[in-house]
């Protein structure tokens, strides 16, 4: 009877040792942003393992494309503040169908310009690293409702960003 409380014991050190040495030896370390840099790079830096020059490149694309994401999304909220308006007002038809197509089409510009910023730079990433990239993101876009940013959520439908608080 001693002798199976020992090899139980034995059993439950060696596989707690197996354990333990396995998440030491295997487990990846969280990556660490750059100073300045956001989730986007972040995830670019880590899931393409790009050289320095193009991660550079990429970071001043990212950068320089902030300011026309400020400004989509400012006249997506102006536009869809005026149809709220609109409607809350009781508004004709004809009215409301032009505040509409204004929403519409700001979201449009929103999406092609976005598009093309993100060809850029996969063109940047080059060969298979930038069709890949493309794979992974232009799908989060196709659908995209412009209640914010497309994001790298898994779950697409909670890729979103207010456009309320830019």
């Amino acid at each position: 009877m001693k002798f199976r409380w020992i090899a139980a014991a034995l059993i439950v050190a060696l596989a707690l040792s197996a354990g333990v040495l396995s998440y030491v030896c295997l487990r990846e370390p969280m990556p660490v942003a750059a100073p300045g840099e956001d989730d986007a790079l972040l995830w670019l830096r880590c899931e393409f393992k790009l050289p320095a020059e193009k991660m550079a490149r990429i970071a001043q694309m990212h950068e320089a494309y902030q300011g026309t994401c400020e400004d989509h999304c400012r006249k997506i909220r102006e536009a869809r503040m005026e149809l709220r308006k609109l409607r809350d007002a009781k508004a004709s038809a004809s009215e409301l169908a032009a505040a509409e197509g204004k929403s519409n089409a700001a979201a449009l510009i929103c999406i092609t310009s976005l598009e093309t910023h993100l060809r850029e730079i996969a063109s940047v990433m080059g060969g298979d690293d930038g069709s890949r990239y493309l794979a992974i993101v232009l799908p989060r876009i196709a659908h995209f409702d412009h209640a914010g940013a497309p994001n790298l959520d898994l779950d697409t439908n909670a890729a979103t960003h207010d456009h309320a608080h830019h």
